[in-house]
């Protein structure tokens, strides 16, 4: 069960959001609590789930990965109830970012970074020979676009210049 969380954690959790790796100390003096209580308050958003982890966010071209897209699918209507397998299998295929379940037109949103648009065809054919996808509808992700704005929190992890 998720736990309530107050205004103080939603400031720790807007702060996390925009730079994983700040430190308790930053975090603790933009939100102006105490560095035991900033931690304790991180531990307890980590154990109670409401932290699901902290990751780096890797430009996937410089993995050789320039091609970006998401893609919509459709199970077949007598396979829905092989929906949560196909998209923890899916999530597990090369190139695969996210899988998402979907309400609306589309069952599952795919997104995926792959080296080229020959390898992107090739994978869409993959979906769309699997049993249970219906169909697929594609978009190229031309740009990417993250929200930057908030709180400008202090920073104490870079070196002090005398």
């Amino acid at each position: 069960m998720v736990q309530p969380v107050d205004a103080i954690d939603r400031e720790i959790l807007e702060l996390l959001i925009k730079r994983a790796r700040l430190s308790n100390r930053s975090i603790a003096r933009t939100v102006h609590i105490s560095e035991s209580n900033s931690y304790e308050r991180i531990r307890r958003l980590i154990e109670s789930g409401i932290i699901r982890g902290f990751h780096a966010d890797v430009d996937p071209g410089a993995l050789g990965r320039p091609v970006h897209a998401v893609i919509m699918l459709k199970v077949r209507k007598g396979k829905r109830k092989q929906m949560l397998a196909e998209a923890q299998e899916l999530s597990k295929l090369d190139g695969v970012a996210e899988v998402f379940f979907l309400a609306g037109q589309y069952d599952l949103l795919v997104r995926v970074s792959v080296r080229d648009s020959g390898a992107l065809r090739d994978f869409i054919t993959d979906l769309n020979s699997r049993q249970t996808i219906a169909s697929t509808e594609t978009n190229i992700i031309m740009e990417e676009f993250f929200d930057l704005s908030g709180p400008d929190p202090v920073d104490d992890s870079q070196p002090k210049s005398a």
